[in-house]
């Protein structure tokens, strides 16, 4: 009896890898660890894709200020205008798929960016004459 248990102990020592419910475990807190990680990191994603839609608002309004600073407090009549005082188009300001929109009526000009991840919008006017 003793001489059988010496011997299944010894194969059990020679036997090499994992059984299948360690992997199975194993693959189960991997699925738990990505359940969690992937709503975050969206989450994070559309966070940074709003504050860089509100900052290129901000940026675009600059440029305005900086337009009417060197034309006596007027209003640019284009975007294109506006762009002398960017570093790029308003069209290619990141993040991918933010539509910036550019409309002056009545001595005001609105600018709104739409975020592109959750479609949340940023408003700002400027009025003529002031800088």
């Amino acid at each position: 009896m003793i001489m059988k248990m010496r011997n299944m102990m010894k194969r059990r020592t020679n036997q090499k890898g994992f059984t299948l419910v360690e992997l199975i475990v194993v693959m189960a807190i991997l699925a738990i660890l990505a359940a969690i990680a992937v709503p975050k990191y969206n989450q994070v994603t559309a966070n940074a894709n709003n504050q860089a839609t509100s900052s290129n608002v901000r940026t675009i309004v600059s440029a305005v200020q900086l337009y009417q600073a060197a034309h006596n407090g007027a209003l640019p009549t284009s975007s294109a205008s506006v762009e002398e005082f960017l570093q790029s188009p308003i069209a290619s300001l990141g993040p991918s798929g933010a539509t910036y929109t550019y409309s002056s009526a009545s001595g005001t000009i609105t600018i709104v960016g739409n975020s592109p991840t959750s479609g949340v919008s940023y408003t700002s006017t400027v009025t003529a004459g002031t800088i």
